[in-house]
Parts: C-alpha cells; sequence; structure tokens
C-alpha cells in the first residue's frame, strides 16, 4: 500500500543551474522596456498630423496636389486613343493647372501662366523648372487652338513631360 500511495522521490540528473538568464536580463525585456521611447512620439506625431489635416484645408490640399494630378494624368492616358485632339490638351492643361492651384492653396480658374509662376517662384523652383511647366501649358494651348500642331506622335512626348513634372516640382520644393 505504502508504494502505491506515496510518489517517491527521483533524484535530478545533473546540476541544478538555471538554463536562461533572468527575466530582467534578457534582450527581448529590455526591448519592450524600450519601446516606449519611440512608439510615444510616433503616436504624438501622428494625431499632431491628423489633426491638421481635418482642420487645414490648405495643407490636406497640398499634400494630396501630386497623386490627383498622378491620377488625371493617368486617365488622360487610359483614354486617350478615345479622346479628340483638343479634349486631350484641355485634360492634360488642366491637371497640370489644378497641381498648381491644390499645391498653393488657390482657385483654379484664376489661374494664369504669369500667377503659376510667381507661385512657384516664391517656393524656390527653379527658373528652368518654372519654364519647362510654362511650355508644357503653351504647347497644350497651342494644340487646343491651332488643330495642325497636335501631332499624335507629340501627344505622348507631352503626357510624359506632364506626368513628369509634378513630381520634379516636388522634389524643388
Amino acid at each position: 500500500m505504502q508504494r502505491r500511495d506515496i510518489a517517491f522521490i527521483k533524484p535530478l540528473r545533473g546540476r541544478l543551474d538555471e538554463r536562461a538568464g533572468r527575466l530582467h536580463q534578457r534582450p527581448a525585456f529590455l526591448a519592450i522596456l524600450l519601446a516606449p521611447l519611440a512608439w510615444v512620439p510616433a503616436w504624438i506625431w501622428l494625431g499632431r498630423r491628423r489633426e491638421r489635416l481635418r482642420t487645414d484645408r490648405g495643407f490636406a490640399r497640398a499634400g494630396r496636389a501630386r497623386a490627383r494630378a498622378r491620377k488625371r494624368l493617368r486617365s488622360v492616358e487610359h483614354r486617350q486613343a478615345h479622346l479628340d485632339s483638343g479634349a486631350f490638351h484641355e485634360e492634360v492643361a488642366r491637371a497640370l493647372v489644378e497641381y498648381v492651384a491644390d499645391r498653393f492653396d488657390r482657385s483654379a480658374s484664376g489661374l494664369t501662366y504669369e500667377v503659376a509662376d510667381d507661385l512657384l517662384a516664391s517656393r524656390g523652383v527653379p527658373h528652368d523648372l518654372r519654364a519647362r511647366f510654362r511650355s508644357c501649358l503653351e504647347a497644350c494651348d497651342f494644340a487646343r487652338f491651332v488643330p495642325d500642331a497636335a501631332r499624335e506622335a507629340r501627344r505622348s512626348e507631352l503626357l510624359a513631360e506632364a506626368t513628369a513634372l509634378p513630381d520634379l516640382i516636388e522634389k524643388a520644393l
């Protein structure tokens, strides 16, 4: 009966050592302990940015300007075969003008070549980039109002130039 009732103590073979370090000495514990030092400033920055996007309409428009211009120009590229020359060039010019209007929180309807050039110059955009922007707009207007000026080969060159301009301007700002 005694042999069934009580389990005998079995001697442990080997040494009684701790195989792993103590909890507070492990690298994972240290990483978890220091993580809030990185997370807290990131959360504060994210919260302030979201609040500014909600309250500052100009900041939000400027932040979305390049994405909206890309989207418009991609739409023009996909519909290029279906658009006549005037509509194609009007859409490209509108995408560029609305990009500058969004970037500087202005109305696109009153944005002339000179006003757009002044806005870009006020932010330090180089003269050669401003000249490229203006020549692209002038090429669009010229092709819209002079029917023989719009060749099919020129369309793809103009679209490539218009697609590159917002990225170049963003880098210059």
